[in-house]
């Protein structure tokens, strides 16, 4: 992976306006972060690279849908590793939505940002529920997106799953 990252910021160097060299580094830096963050090390400064990558390609080209949904990635993931230091995620899962919603008006069909939104709003709901707030809101904005994102795709597996989790922890909240 870092081979891979070395050879696109030689791109970037030779030609720094060419958003794609911009979004596969920014999609390397998110898969070295998603390593780094499953092995236990720091993966805190990969996804700062990997959302200064995709926040480029954005500015490059403010209509490149897959860009606002990799920086949404990007967020949720920072999100998720702080979650997991027990820092507050809220404003990088702010800052994720945003990106959603922002690939989402370029694209409304766009399935895979609205799986991601609805992961995004179960993250709140844990956080909700660890800080010992009411999760039910987030889990009902959680399972809107995911009625949207089985309209369009209903066969997608992730939302599926993922459904079957926010039932779950509905459940837990009704009690």
């Amino acid at each position: 992976m870092k081979t891979a990252i070395e050879s696109y910021q030689k791109a970037v160097e030779l030609h720094p306006n060419f958003a794609y060299a911009h979004s596969n580094m920014g999609s390397a830096y998110y898969r070295l972060a998603l390593d780094e963050f499953y092995h236990g090390e720091d993966a805190s400064k990969s996804i700062q690279h990997a959302i200064g990558a995709h926040s480029r390609v954005i500015e490059i080209d403010p209509k490149y849908v897959l860009a606002f949904n990799n920086l949404g990635n990007a967020y949720s993931l920072l999100s998720e590793y702080k979650l997991g230091h027990g820092e507050d995620p809220r404003d990088n899962l702010q800052s994720a939505i945003n990106s959603y919603e922002n690939a989402l008006k370029l694209n409304p069909e766009y399935a895979d940002s609205y799986l991601a939104m609805a992961q995004l709003y179960r993250w709140r709901s844990v956080w909700d529920s660890v800080n010992k707030q009411p999760a039910s809101v987030d889990l009902e904005q959680a399972n809107s997106y995911l009625e949207k994102t089985l309209s369009i795709s209903p066969n997608m597996k992730e939302a599926l799953i993922l459904q079957d989790i926010i039932k779950r922890l509905g459940e837990k909240t009704d009690n």
